[in-house]
């Protein structure tokens, strides 16, 4: 047992004292050598694919360190809906805040639309082969190049001033002094944010691990401190595990109709195999 206590702190020892903040990058463009970046979906060259197995081996690896203590992995959220479950248990949950789910003409499937920063949008999601929900994308189109940059900025905002999310790369806010410029920078720099654990979560997060160390190390129930410290330990680490696969990514595009803003909501952890295709 003291063994197994000595390898978890010089395993965790860098987590128990920081744990990720939402503002502490200074740089527009923020590295994790265990980030994603949900541009990268659809490219297909050695590289990425690398990288993908990478991430899905550290992820399979910490949920079943994490399973141990009966802790549920984190995953993105989408309005507070967790990105997970079947195609069709997710469009249920939309369903219940609002959504409508509209049959396209001739049997081609369904349209899901619904509103987000006072805009009406299209949603489409994909699932892995195994039929879980990875990845939600909210599609929002605007006409004129001033309703853009408005829609840009308030997007913008959401994202730059939450205490919610971790600028993986930060957004822009654009003037509307020069809207062709401002439409032109806008289209070529997306954008991308990590949701991090909120309160509510790093409270049952807390509470789950420290009941899992109590049943596991009998012997150390009656210290206070050793359990309190490794609680902190793993909740460090669990913090930067996040960092890894709860990303937002928003980028916009422009069209012979407007301009076309997607907002990509993935949850790494049913993140397909790229050789499962």
């Amino acid at each position: 047992m003291k063994g197994f206590i000595f390898f978890i702190l010089l395993a965790l020892s860098t987590n128990c004292f920081a744990s990720p903040s939402a503002k502490e990058s200074g740089s527009d463009s923020t590295n994790y050598s265990n980030g994603a970046d949900i541009s990268l979906i659809g490219n297909t060259d050695q590289s990425f694919n690398e990288s993908i197995d990478a991430l899905l081996v550290r992820m399979n690896l910490f949920n079943t360190f994490f399973s141990l203590y009966g802790v549920d992995p984190l995953v993105t959220n989408f309005k507070g809906i967790p990105i997970d479950g079947t195609p069709i248990e997710f469009t249920r949950k939309l369903l219940n805040i609002g959504f409508v789910d509209i049959p396209k003409p001739l049997s081609e499937g369904r349209h899901l639309f619904g509103s987000m920063f006072n805009h009406p949008i299209t949603i489409s999601l994909l699932a892995n082969p195994n039929n879980k929900v990875y990845f939600v994308n909210a599609h929002i189109r605007v006409e004129s190049d001033l309703d853009a940059i408005n829609l840009m900025n308030q997007i913008c905002g959401e994202f730059y001033f939450s205490t919610d999310y971790y600028p993986k790369t930060k957004c822009s806010f654009y003037s509307d002094n020069n809207p062709k410029e401002a439409i032109n920078k806008m289209t070529t720099k997306p954008f991308t944010y990590i949701q991090i654990m909120n309160a509510e979560e790093e409270e049952l997060i807390t509470k789950r691990i420290k009941t899992g160390l109590i049943k596991r190390m009998p012997l150390y129930q009656d210290t206070d401190s050793t359990i309190n410290f490794l609680t902190k330990c793993f909740v460090n680490f669990y913090k930067a595990y996040l960092m890894s696969h709860r990303i937002i990514h928003v980028a916009s595009k422009q069209d012979s109709s407007g301009i076309v803003f997607s907002i990509g909501y993935v949850n790494f952890i049913n993140f397909p195999n790229y050789k499962d295709f």
